[in-house]
């Protein structure tokens, strides 16, 4: 008897411990409010860009392929965005879509149709999603999640990259794509789908996002020189530039890099009470008070970062490390003040964080 006890009492605890360890490792809940889902790239050419998890600085790595019996996110995961109940992950490289479920990420179609280039993506309602598009003549892809389909083509400039939305008005940067010939935000209107305005800004507009104000700031990186590269040389001046969201007119303007610089520009983001714009170069991350008339001349924080992103919550900083570009990069995250408060290994070249609201 006391040996048929002893038996009951380990497959007791085996049961138990096996629960235990299996609900550990189990995977759902990424659309928790507060946690973020971050981009990896991948090596260009190689399909090995993944999907990471942030919650309660924990990182859960390759949740995709988790979720999808290993199957492979695909070259060059660029951005994703929760759109209702439901996500996008924009893969560039891939020249697709993918819709999944945003709590589970269980996959649940793949788009190519239309998509040549796909860079960004705005949730407008929840079963309503513009995906920006195309390396040269550029559109946004109108997307519906429910019939899983793309549904209209709006065309706007050339290269089309960070797409923001405020109100029924939509922002697109319009950064010329390949050929670097475009200085132009375009605006449209959500409820008839159509470009309604553009605005020059500067040379190659690649990032934006709102202040405190819902003024609409613009990175500019200005035209680059390749023909010798890994030498890089600016062509034009790299610039700041804020649109006055009234008026829809340029009311700043500030050159971050002057003609001829060996420098880059690469991220912006606004502070949770967007009253700071931060923008990153090859030294570091810069902080600039939106009421400021000059720039700093010292970057807040130190070291170069691919990727550049703000808690909404809470305000820390994160400034994402790819690294060689070929082995698993880092993000780091900040105080406002600049302190560094912990670093997580990701997948490989991580690009964006997108944080759950």
């Amino acid at each position: 008897m006391k040996k048929n006890n002893a038996i009951l009492g380990c497959l007791f605890f085996i049961l138990i411990f096996s629960c235990k360890k299996e609900e550990e490792i189990s995977l759902g809940g990424f659309a928790k409010s507060g946690s973020a889902i971050i981009t990896n790239e991948g090596a260009f050419g190689s399909s090995n860009g993944s999907i990471s998890f942030l919650e309660n600085s924990k990182i859960t790595n390759n949740i995709f392929e988790a979720a999808n019996s290993g199957l492979n996110v695909g070259d060059v995961v660029q951005y994703y965005q929760k759109v209702g109940n439901s996500g996008l992950i924009i893969v560039n490289n891939s020249k697709k879509v993918m819709i999944v479920d945003a709590e589970s990420f269980k996959l649940k179609k793949t788009l190519t149709e239309g998509f040549t280039y796909p860079r960004f993506a705005v949730s407008i309602t929840e079963n309503k999603a513009y995906v920006s598009n195309g390396s040269g003549d550029g559109t946004i892809l109108v997307v519906n999640i429910d019939s899983q389909k793309v549904v209209k083509t709006i065309a706007v400039g050339k290269g089309p990259e960070m797409i923001l939305r405020y109100g029924s008005l939509v922002y697109v940067c319009n950064s010329g794509g390949f050929s670097n010939d475009d200085s132009t935000v375009s605006i449209i209107n959500t409820s008839t789908d159509l470009e309604v305005k553009k605005i020059t800004v500067g040379d190659v507009p690649v990032d934006m996002d709102f202040d405190a104000n819902g003024n609409i700031w613009v990175l500019c990186k200005g035209v680059p020189d390749y023909s010798n590269f890994p030498f890089v040389e600016r062509l034009t001046p790299a610039n700041l530039i804020m649109i006055n969201r009234n008026t829809q007119k340029v009311e700043k303007s500030f050159q971050i890099l002057p003609k001829g610089s060996t420098d880059d520009v690469f991220r912006l983001a606004a502070s949770n009470d967007g009253n700071t714009i931060y923008y990153n170069k090859s030294d570091g991350i810069y902080a600039l008070n939106i009421n400021s008339s000059s720039l700093p001349t010292s970057p807040l924080i130190q070291g170069f970062f691919y990727g550049l992103d703000v808690n909404p919550d809470n305000g820390e900083i994160f400034g994402l490390d790819a690294g060689n570009f070929s082995s698993n990069g880092n993000i780091r995250k900040y105080s406002k003040s600049g302190l560094k408060l912990d670093s997580l290994s990701v997948g490989i070249a991580p690009n964006n964080i997108i944080f759950n609201k």
